[in-house]
């Protein structure tokens, strides 16, 4: 896909401002070119794709920096390599103060709520290592592998290693959503005790984990292009069946 629109600055200063991209956490690349006149007087690579240390933004949203002459109307270029099959984006102009707070704000809220949850799962562990309750093990799974992608998809991980290259679960969030979607059903079918109360129920509860777990492992080897599809389908089909 290609965007394209202008900025035009009407004040008597130069202006500086974060251009951001919204929520593009599907975007695997994207290029960025920003035309004065007749010439290229900036670019910028980013996307999911690209090394964090690459990034011309510190928070992990793709955002990057523009600045703009006075009385100038500049040209911005845009390149995308998405996953998926549609676009969805909402630019946004930031002042540099202001983003730089909100994206503080927004991880101080980030990593208090992933801090409750890793101390739920590990309470929950230690009582199903005290009762031997499978229901307990399973809630684990739930949590750790919510976690895992709420990380994936927020990229927090990534940002706070300064990861050189692209990191697993933020590559491959789809497949961490199925394993979810898959120790969902397992706890579902534990939790309802289903075996006892609606065998039938169980039944259809444990052949949709099992059918997800061959499709994660049939699908871990292909690009998150060939899996995304798959995984809403799967993860529909497993609230459906729970409810």
């Amino acid at each position: 896909f290609w965007f394209r629109f202008q900025v035009r600055n009407a004040t008597p200063t130069r202006v500086k401002r974060t251009v951001e991209m919204g929520n593009t956490h599907h975007l695997e690349q994207v290029w960025v070119f920003q035309v004065s006149g007749d010439r290229i007087v900036a670019r910028w690579r980013l996307g999911q794709g690209v090394p964090h240390s690459q990034h011309s933004s510190a928070s992990g949203d793709i955002a990057f920096p523009l600045s703009v002459a006075s009385g100038s109307t500049d040209t911005l270029l845009m390149r995308f390599t998405i996953h998926g099959l549609g676009l969805q984006m909402e630019p946004v102009l930031w002042d540099e103060s202001a983003y730089v707070k909100r994206f503080q704000r927004k991880m101080s809220i980030l990593w208090l709520f992933e801090g409750l949850m890793a101390v739920m799962a590990v309470y929950h562990l230690l009582v199903y290592l005290r009762l031997r309750d499978r229901t307990y093990l399973f809630f684990v799974g739930v949590v750790a592998l919510g976690l895992c992608l709420d990380v994936a998809v927020m990229d927090g991980l990534q940002m706070l290693m300064q990861s050189e290259s692209p990191l697993p679960l933020s590559r491959y969030f789809g497949l961490v959503g199925l394993g979810l979607s898959t120790t969902w059903c397992f706890f579902s079918a534990e939790a309802l005790e289903t075996r006892s109360r609606n065998p039938r129920t169980d039944r259809m509860l444990r052949w949709l984990a099992w059918l997800q777990v061959v499709t994660l492992i049939a699908l871990s080897p292909l690009s998150p292009r060939s899996w995304m599809q798959p995984f809403f389908a799967l993860n529909g089909l497993s609230m459906l069946a729970c409810i």
